[in-house]
């Protein structure tokens, strides 16, 4: 049962030889042919907004190896999003993070999506939240982030629990493309009838009338 799971600080769970950390600290100009640069506001909804990632140089990144991506690990806003979460995807591996975001990459007998979940559930995002500094913009503290004490039951009941959750973000997600999809058909139906004034047709692809 859930009462019986022991809590574990975040640091405890991570690989020995990477603990939670931040990424690159001064970024320099862009290199349109560097490396893809993810910063706190590049987090939303779970994911990485790829279409508005910067680059760094190479040269810069390798002086930050530390935290360039492997794929799988979990990437916690910092700043811009405090408290926005993601894990990284497989295409993103080789690109690296800002110091605006803090790195999170697990020991092999913790599942990353059951710990994501948790971070974005409503105790963790107390957790992240009560944790957070400043008044006019708000931040996590790294130091506080390690902290942050997490739910660790056996890695079988994690990766079940990660299923189902899993599943169902499917889902959410799919209903929300279908939703954008019918909003993007009305969009341009609406603009079709009243703006262009074309025909309306029928099921058989014959013009309607319009009414005089």
């Amino acid at each position: 049962m859930a009462v019986d799971w022991p809590n574990t600080p975040l640091s405890d769970l991570t690989n020995p030889d990477t603990p939670v950390t931040y990424g690159v600290v001064k970024p320099g100009a862009e290199d349109p042919d560097g490396v893809l640069f993810i910063r706190g506001g590049d987090i939303s909804d779970g994911r990485v907004l790829t279409e508005q990632l910067r680059t760094i140089t190479r040269e810069v990144s390798q002086q930050y190896r530390r935290t360039q991506l492997r794929g799988g690990e979990i990437v916690v806003s910092l700043v811009g999003n405090p408290g926005q979460v993601a894990i990284m995807p497989e295409s993103l591996k080789g690109a690296n993070i800002a110091r605006q975001a803090g790195l999170v990459r697990l020991r092999d007998n913790v599942d990353a999506r059951f710990v994501k979940y948790f971070l974005i559930s409503a105790i963790g995002q107390e957790a992240l939240g009560a944790h957070s500094r400043g008044s006019v913009q708000q931040v996590i503290n790294l130091r506080d982030l390690k902290t942050v004490r997490v739910p660790t039951p056996p890695l079988r009941e994690q990766r079940a629990i990660a299923q189902i959750l899993g599943t169902l973000d499917d889902k959410i997600e799919l209903n929300r493309r279908m939703n954008e999809t019918l909003e993007a058909i009305a969009r341009a139906l609406f603009k079709s009838w009243f703006v262009d004034f074309d025909p309306v047709r029928a099921k058989n692809g014959e013009p309607r009338p319009r009414p005089p």
